[in-house]
This record gives structure tokens, C-alpha cells and sequence, in this order.
């Protein structure tokens, strides 16, 4: 895509943003010469087939890219959801003056109207409007603040006890680590995973010899056939950038209420298992193929005794376990004195052989529930204070020191 953008001009950026399978951009372009130059960098032999393609135009609009200040979203039609959203944060991304008490979500008008989502689906649903790319992660600026309230960058999230609550916390935890990294990537999205079948489902299937194990079940809101998918999880990728090196998680969380007291800990997930899920590489420029499976493999080790999170994470991305003795999550925290002699003047432990698990170079711990009560309020949670749409509904929150 980066191709693209060299040689073609700014008129042309948008068409470019929409993808067939993920890889293969289509060429709606009125410049023909501008169509062959891009179909023979992307694929050998497609330039002298590209005008039969060309003349009636290839299927499109499922898949868009929008380019921000300090994020990127990769935006599904088909959910109405972002596929995932990618930001770069630092201290200075994540300090400044912007309010989002003043700031109001918004239709992303770079879609087509037949794809977007609305404030009108979110509106007596029961759901947050919750942020992928936070607005506290963007406070440098009023117009940097404002891009992350598109509804692009919006997914359908239970309130309270996840958007209002642990999802913030988890948000917090990354933002807190530009104050030890020199930068932080960090990658959000909606998941949508089955559950395997139980005794006394319902048929899903008129096919009476199905084999099926696995069922997906998932709400929808707003009016057909335009509907807002509900995700049953989200991920949250985590690459910070120390002295050099790299220090990479990820985690996958239930849709819904977690008690407060569960660690962070307990949503680790093998970030290859997670792309399998996700259909999405991580990372890629950043880590081989042998620094992710050599990550993974922390990963049980990280989880020690705590075992899997209810609802199908657990079969269907948890790491296998390893031919070590597995040890318990306490042997890895922070403040554990077998780290003592290889750490960083941050406290960080850091592994020069290779990118380092996140959770073993500093303890993957969460900050204190209603921690936003402890800060200014402008943007305290990862949804912000003050103002706020509960379920679609345009609210004045009770405590201005609110994340939402």
C-alpha cells in the first residue's frame, strides 16, 4: 500500500483504502497508466488482465483504511466495526490540554453511507460506544482527541464492569508504559469466537449429518440490513519499543463484567494463536517467526496456575503447555529478586538475545479500580471523563472525574 501513495496523488489515496481479500487493492482510479503501474507491483501478470477487471469494477467496500494523526483503522462494512485499530503512543500522545468533555462521536463520513455505523444503532441498545484507539491515549491536542470519537473507531461494549471499568484499567496499564518506553504500538480490536457446542443447543444447521463441534452467537443492533455486530471478545497487542528492543504481549478479553480482582494475567494469549482468530499478522517487520514462537512459549509459563478464562479462550487460544515446569505468575513479577541484576535504570528486565514477553520484563499489573478519581478527569479513563453517551444516549455523568 505504501507503493500506492508514492506515486499516485491524494485524489486517488481513498480509493486505494479499499482491499479485496486483505492484499489485492481495488483500482477504481480513472488513470489507467496509474492502474497498471500499481497492479504490476502488487501482482505479476495481473497489469494485462487488469482492463477486463476495470470495465464493470471487482466487488469492494468491504475492507477501508484511514490514516490518522497517531492511528490507523482497518475498518470491516460487513460488522460495522473496526477490524482492528493500530496507534503509536508515546508521553507526548498521552499529555496535553484536549477535553474530551467537549467532543462528540461522529459518523465517519469517508464511508460509504451503506457501510457506516451510526450513533442511531447504538441509541437504548445497552452497549458503550467503546474506543479502540482511547481518547486519553490522545490528549496532545483538540484535533487529535476529536479523530478517535469517529464511529470508525467505535465498537459495541458492555459498560459497566468492562468499557467503564476493567477495559479502561487494561487502557491505563498500556498508556502507563510510554512513562518506562520510548514508544509504545499497540493494536485493538473486536473478536468474534464460537463456543462448542452442548448438549441441548438448538439446531444451527438444516443439514442433519453436521459433524459441526464449534456454534457462533453473537447480537446485532440497529436496523436490517444495516446491522452493528456485537463482538463477544476483544484483543489488545502490545509492542513497546525500550532501549532498543522489544517488549511484545497480547490478550484477549471477554465481551462482558469481569470482577475486578482478576489479573491481567489471566488474558494472555500466544499472540500466533491469536492471529489465527483474528485472521490478522501481527507486527510483522517487527518480529520472525522465531521471536513469536519463542514468545509464545512464555506464555503458559506466564500464566502459571491460573488457568483459562471461561468462554472459549481457553481452547481456542491458549498456549500448549510447555515440556518445563510451569511456575506460577509470581515468579515473574516485578518486583521478584531473580530479575534484579538485568534490569534497566526503569526497572525494566530485558533480554538482549530478542524482543522480551512484556509480563516477564515488568509485571503485567493493572492500576487501581476507579483509578480516574486519582487524575484530572479531562480524559482519566480510557473513555475520558464528563460527558458521555451510555448505551447511545447523550448523558451528563454524575462525577466529572468519570471515564465515561
Amino acid at each position: 500500500m505504501g507503493f500506492a501513495r508514492s506515486f499516485i496523488g491524494k485524489r486517488h489515496v481513498k480509493t486505494l483504502m479499499t482491499s479485496v481479500g486483505g492484499s489485492l487493492a481495488i483500482l477504481l482510479s480513472t488513470d489507467r497508466e496509474d492502474r497498471k503501474r500499481f497492479a504490476q507491483a502488487q501482482a505479476p501478470g495481473m497489469a494485462r488482465d487488469l482492463d477486463k477487471w476495470s470495465q464493470v469494477g471487482l466487488p469492494g467496500g468491504e475492507t477501508t483504511y484511514m490514516f490518522r494523526e497517531n492511528f490507523v483503522v482497518c475498518y470491516d462494512a460487513r460488522t460495522r466495526n473496526p477490524r482492528w485499530v493500530m496507534e503509536r503512543i508515546t508521553r507526548d500522545t498521552c499529555r496535553g490540554e484536549a477535553d474530551r468533555r467537549v467532543v462528540s462521536f461522529y459518523e465517519e463520513e469517508s464511508i460509504d453511507p451503506s457501510f457506516r455505523s451510526k450513533n442511531s444503532d447504538y441509541l437504548n441498545s445497552g452497549y458503550d460506544r467503546g474506543h479502540m484507539a482511547p481518547a486519553a491515549n490522545n490528549r496532545s491536542s483538540v484535533k487529535t482527541m476529536e479523530e478517535t470519537f469517529t464511529l470508525a473507531n467505535v465498537s459495541p461494549q458492555v459498560g459497566g464492569g468492562f468499557n467503564r471499568d476493567y477495559w479502561a484499567r487494561v487502557e491505563k496499564f498500556t498508556r502507563d508504559l510510554t512513562k518506562r518506553c520510548q514508544s509504545v504500538y499497540l493494536v485493538s480490536g473486536p473478536l468474534f469466537l464460537p463456543r462448542q457446542k452442548q448438549a441441548g443447543d438448538a439446531p444451527f444447521t438444516s443439514n442433519p449429518t453436521s459433524k459441526a463441534r464449534f456454534i457462533m452467537s453473537y447480537e446485532l443492533l440497529g436496523d436490517p440490513p444495516g446491522l452493528v455486530a456485537v463482538p463477544t471478545h476483544f484483543f489488545k497487542c502490545v509492542l513497546a519499543e525500550v532501549e532498543g528492543r522489544y517488549l511484545v504481549a497480547a490478550f484477549v478479553l471477554p465481551n462482558a463484567p469481569i470482577p475486578p480482582e482478576v489479573p491481567l494475567t489471566r488474558f494472555l494469549v500466544p499472540l500466533e494463536n491469536l492471529e489465527q482468530a483474528a485472521g490478522v499478522r501481527f507486527f510483522a517487520q517487527a518480529l520472525s517467526q522465531e521471536d513469536k514462537e519463542r514468545l509464545d512459549g512464555r506464555v503458559q509459563l506466564l500464566r502459571g496456575t491460573l488457568g483459562g478464562e471461561e468462554g472459549g479462550i481457553a481452547g481456542l487460544l491458549a498456549a500448549q503447555a510447555p515440556s518445563t515446569a510451569l511456575v506460577t505468575r509470581e515468579g515473574y513479577g516485578h518486583d521478584s529478586g531473580r530479575w534484579g541484576k538485568g534490569r534497566n535504570k526503569g526497572g525494566l528486565r530485558l533480554n538482549l538475545a530478542g524482543p522480551e514477553h512484556l509480563c516477564e520484563a515488568l509485571a503485567c499489573q493493572l492500576p487501581p479500580e476507579r483509578f480516574w478519581e486519582l487524575t484530572d478527569g479531562r480524559a482519566g479513563g480510557g473513555n475520558g471523563g464528563g460527558r458521555r453517551k451510555r448505551g447511545g444516549d447523550t448523558t451528563e455523568s454524575s462525577n466529572s472525574l468519570t471515564p465515561w
